[in-house]
């Protein structure tokens, strides 16, 4: 398992487990012995880090 850990502009993370799939060998094995993995687990969004106050974005049109 991976967990991939993916910062967002506005201080948030994104943080998405990943599996990966098994080989052909040992998918034969899981098959003989009737297990199957879990399902990937959705990501998960912390909030932002506490480094401060935010600054506020400036937009000009």
């Amino acid at each position: 398992m991976l967990d991939v850990h993916l910062p967002t502009s506005d201080g948030r993370e994104i943080i998405m487990a990943r599996h990966t799939h098994p080989e052909k060998d040992l998918q034969l094995i899981l098959d003989q012995l009737k297990l199957t993995l879990p399902e990937q687990a959705p990501p998960r969004i912390t909030g932002p880090k506490n480094d401060g106050p935010r600054k506020q974005a400036e937009c000009s049109l």
